[in-house]
């Protein structure tokens, strides 16, 4: 990671223990991306509106994770921002991926949900994660933002909560 986004990720904050207790499978370590070195899924899959976004936010609070085609979760852990498409299999409760998945169950800064846009580099994100939320929201969320910018992500917006 460059310098400038050392910079940015210290002013994040510590990592934090994963706030739910542990369930089979949950903390199996599955093959994510480094986005922290402007790394991206192979032909990611893109969301064409906001209204898809919501969709999947809704199936995911009704816990219908077979409708949730397109939604990316992400947790920065140490200097690495780590992303992986949620429906990818993991033998568990839920059948897919969860943030705890992405970091092996050990401790991380702060995760949430993500989608891409138009273009790869072009993305929307939240601080949606039961096992890494946010700690300070007026402090972490603007510094997210600018970690995303600074490793390579040209257009980063946050979701409302």
């Amino acid at each position: 990671m460059k310098p400038d986004c050392l910079e940015i990720l210290a002013r994040i904050g510590p990592e934090q223990e994963p706030q739910r207790k542990r369930r089979k499978g949950e903390y199996t370590l599955v093959k994510s991306y480094d986005a922290s070195n402007n790394k991206i899924p192979p032909e990611p899959m893109l969301a064409e509106s906001l209204e898809e976004i919501q969709k999947e936010i809704d199936a995911a609070k009704e816990e219908k994770y077979d409708q949730i085609q397109k939604k990316y979760l992400w947790a920065i852990k140490g200097e690495t921002i780590f992303i992986g498409l949620e429906k990818t299999p993991v033998e568990s409760e839920r059948g897919c991926i969860c943030h705890t998945n992405l970091t092996g169950g050990t401790n991380a800064i702060i995760g949430g949900e993500l989608w891409f846009l138009d273009s790869d580099k072009s993305v929307r994100i939240n601080f949606k994660s039961g096992r890494y939320p946010l700690q300070d929201a007026d402090r972490q969320i603007p510094e997210v933002v600018n970690l995303f910018k600074c490793v390579g992500y040209t257009k980063t917006e946050v979701l409302p909560r």
